[in-house]
């Protein structure tokens, strides 16, 4: 049973309970009155949102099924229906139709609207393109501009982007606008993004207006794949053409502020848009919603499910899933279980990601068995588990040292159709090293090989650190050339544990290697590997070394740690260096540390004998640390 403070938090953060009907009617009344935008970006879409909604209500947009469309046009002769229904069975019933073709179906039938629906009624990309090119070969005819789109959508969706990419630099097609918003369009669905903000330039800058469905299908497209760096770009275009949004166009404006971080914009163009009469969809309100989840921002969550509802915009169970990811990551996995078995007491059907969700939670607190309990209500429910559900799981045993069912739960996907990748095997060889198994890891790694899976950088890290935890350098360095051999640029992980191990071998210069090759390559060594090299230089007694490394260090603003100072100040004694090491003893004060017995006897043998003087005054430096 839920206790009365539990479900309190509930009603308060999650709108477990219906909004009274006086508080929808104060949010659909409500005229919103936003800040003064903090970005000059938002000045601009204010004043977009005012003349779209101005003109919209005499501009009507061909729609998606009106003969102006992208996409083929509809052709009701059914003449041309009947025709091309007969030629498709011939030239599928006949290997050599083009030798064939025209002398057996009537030559007045091929006409370019019976072509174009030839094209448009055939399921078999291949086909389609060899009569595409049959009919261009023919003498005095000429294709419609719709049967190029139709095509080249067609070889888009068959994955032959080359193929139609290179179709559309025909001449025929360099004219043609609607061609350029099929391409567009292509590139989009199969995420090409560059490509498709190129084709949207070269479109503009041919002087075609792109149609609100295209532009904002692009919109969507840089959202999705966290582009807003070109989104912005493409806005700007956009306005430039006297482009009229909708509410789908402002929705995605809303996104991509979500996406950069800055909610505050986000909130107050959604209050615009919603003053104007315009509602955002459901995604929309679950990026902003999922935003404010994950900084834990839940007052802020509560609102915007109420006024969504108020709205008329229902939250769908994608939109509780964002806010359970928030509790998740925020340490609140309990909470999100309580919202969890209440959803499904209303109703609701959570599916595979909201599981995940939790699963990753429970995994990450360490609670197993709850993990493994809430696995199987999963399958009886009849949900199957994706990639990303087993590797949530996977990661959670792997650990807590539960390699055994690790293991075991690799097996299942393969029994289960569900294809590993290398995320899943990265995560069983961190497990086995974590453990000192580094050969197992080692031939974990070979099985993924012969899977015909590829290592990323985090394989390669994985095992240099591995090799690196149990002494040996030089297989650690083996995977680190086969890595560059790959073409993959070392990370600083990749460095870090080198570093380390070649200093305790006390091979300074192989380690000064990397560590230069690592600045070349304009990575930012560790705090922890200028300690390293620094105490190193100290045992291999090159003191010279082990100052500049110090001093580059001090001048980098990083910490070193409380056993660098004492190994320092204990070889700068040993070499007679004293000025110096009071020079580090005070950079040791400063930095929060006290100096232990081993510094203090270290300074006293120094100067003891006949040098009694300084030792009286280093004593006295000495005991004066506890007033600083």
């Amino acid at each position: 049973m839920v206790s009365p403070t539990r479900l309190q938090f509930m009603k308060k953060y999650f709108l477990l309970f219906k909004p009274s009907q006086d508080f929808i009617r104060q949010v659909q009344n409500t005229q919103s009155s936003p800040e003064i935008y903090r970005d000059g970006r938002t000045k601009t879409i204010r004043t977009h949102i005012a003349r779209s909604l101005s003109l919209n209500t005499i501009h009507r947009y061909p729609s998606a099924t009106t003969p102006q469309d992208s996409n083929p046009v509809h052709d009701d002769d059914e003449k041309h229906t009947e025709a091309a229904k007969t030629i498709i069975q011939f030239i599928r019933s006949n290997p050599r139709w083009e030798e064939t073709l025209e002398s057996e179906i009537y030559p007045n039938l091929f006409t370019a609207q019976c072509v174009r629906k030839v094209i448009s009624l055939q399921n078999d990309t291949v086909l389609a393109l060899r009569f595409f090119l049959w009919a261009v070969r023919r003498q005095s005819f000429r294709h419609e501009e719709s049967t190029y789109a139709e095509i080249i959508d067609m070889i888009f969706r068959a994955k032959g982007w080359k193929a139609a990419t290179a179709l559309s630099k025909q001449p025929e097609c360099c004219s043609n606008s609607v061609i350029f918003e099929v391409l567009v369009k292509s590139y989009c669905r199969i995420k090409m993004v560059s490509e498709a903000v190129d084709t949207f330039n070269e479109m503009r800058g041919l002087g075609f207006s792109p149609r609100v469905e295209t532009c904002n299908e692009l919109l969507q497209c840089l959202v999705k794949v966290n582009r807003t760096d070109l989104f912005w770009g493409v806005y700007g275009e956009i306005l430039e053409c006297g482009f009229l949004a909708d509410v789908q166009t402002f929705g995605y404006l809303i996104q991509a502020f979500c996406k950069e971080g800055k909610l505050r914009e986000a909130r107050e163009l959604l209050d615009e848009v919603l003053e104007n009469g315009w509602v955002p969809d459901v995604f929309t309100f679950n990026e902003i919603i999922g935003q404010f989840s994950r900084q834990a921002r839940f007052r802020r969550v509560s609102e915007l499910l109420h006024l969504m509802i108020a709205k008329g915009c229902m939250p769908d169970i994608r939109t509780y899933t964002v806010i359970l990811d928030g509790l998740c990551k925020n340490g609140r996995v309990e909470q999100g279980l309580w919202l969890f078995d209440d959803l499904k007491e209303r109703g609701y059907d959570p599916d595979v990601v909201t599981y995940t969700v939790l699963l990753d939670g429970l995994c990450k607190i360490g609670k197993m068995d709850a993990a493994g309990e809430l696995w199987f209500e999963m399958h009886r429910k009849g949900l199957s588990p994706n990639k990303f559900s087993y590797n949530v799981l996977i990661d959670g045993h792997c650990k807590q040292g539960n390699m055994k069912q690790g293991q075991r739960l690799l097996a299942e996907m393969y029994d289960r159709g569900c294809e590993p990748g290398t995320v899943t095997y990265n995560t069983l060889i961190a497990g086995l090293c974590l453990q000192n198994k580094i050969y197992e890891a080692n031939d974990l790694r070979e099985k993924m090989l012969e899977k015909g899976l590829n290592e990323d950088l985090i394989t390669y890290n994985t095992l240099i650190q591995g090799w690196c935890k149990q002494g040996n350098v030089l297989e650690a360095l083996t995977i680190y050339n086969e890595l560059l051999e790959k073409g993959l640029d070392p990370s600083v992980s990749s460095y870090t544990p080198l570093i380390s191990q070649l200093c305790k071998e006390g091979k300074m210069q192989d380690a000064m290697t990397l560590f230069n090759e690592m600045l070349k390559r304009h990575l930012i060594p560790l705090s922890c590997t200028h300690d390293d090299l620094v105490i190193g230089h100290c045992q291999q007694a090159d003191i010279v070394e082990a100052m500049l490394m110090f001093n580059r260090m001090l001048q980098s603003r990083l910490k070193p740690m409380e056993d660098t100072f004492r190994v320092l100040i204990q070889a700068l004694c040993g070499e007679g260096r004293v000025d110096d090491a009071l020079s580090v003893l005070d950079e040791m004060i400063e930095k929060g540390y006290k100096p232990g017995v081993l510094v203090c006897n270290c300074f006293v043998n120094t100067l003891c004998g006949e040098k009694m003087n300084e030792t009286k005054i280093c004593f006295e430096r000495v005991i004066e640390i506890p007033r600083r």
